[in-house]
């Protein structure tokens, strides 16, 4: 038994790797920050010879895992040889520009760059916002998106000399709401 067990085992480790599967969850709808070639050049750099006894799969989740827009990656080998690989992608609360610079943050107050592949069409954010403050400022805008009415006539928010401001859809109208507490 061992010897058959032992041969099948070296069989399946020379096999090349033929299915790379990449499950990709969508940020709003169709949106990916990430692409399936994307994940698979990782894959292919880091096993050239693609064959499956060479896979390092705990390198692998951790490279995807380093991606700045990915929240949670899960790389595992099926008993019928295939790669499978589930991401889950960080998804914005809001696009934040500060000091020249332009980037998302989520709901957990993470920054992230922008996508190459995608911009998303959510809150945008202008001024001199503190990191602590990212939290409560996604929970206001996460407010603003339930409410029909705010949803519909707010467009952004700026924060001007400490104090923060809603951006109006019509007119150049800014309606002041202080701080954030």
């Amino acid at each position: 038994f061992f010897f058959f067990f032992n041969l099948t085992l070296k069989r399946f480790n020379f096999a090349e790797l033929e299915v790379i599967k990449v499950n990709l969850n969508p940020i709003f709808f169709f949106f990916y920050f990430v692409d399936n070639i994307e994940i698979q050049q990782i894959v292919k750099q880091n096993n050239p010879s693609l064959k499956i006894g060479n896979l390092d799969i705990p390198k692998i989740e951790k490279l995807i895992n380093n991606l700045p827009s990915i929240d949670s990656a899960n790389v595992f080998l099926a008993l019928n040889g295939a790669l499978n690989i589930d991401i889950k992608q960080k998804v914005p609360a809001f696009r934040l520009t500060k000091k020249g610079e332009t980037f998302y943050v989520d709901a957990m107050g993470n920054e992230f760059p922008l996508s190459n592949n995608y911009s998303l069409p959510i809150m945008l954010v202008n001024g001199n916002v503190d990191k602590k403050e990212y939290v409560d400022l996604a929970k206001l805008i996460k407010k603003i998106e339930q409410d029909p009415f705010s949803k519909k006539f707010f467009i952004g928010i700026t924060k001007e000399k400490g104090n923060y401001f809603l951006l109006t859809v019509e007119g150049n109208y800014k309606v002041e709401i202080g701080d954030l507490e």
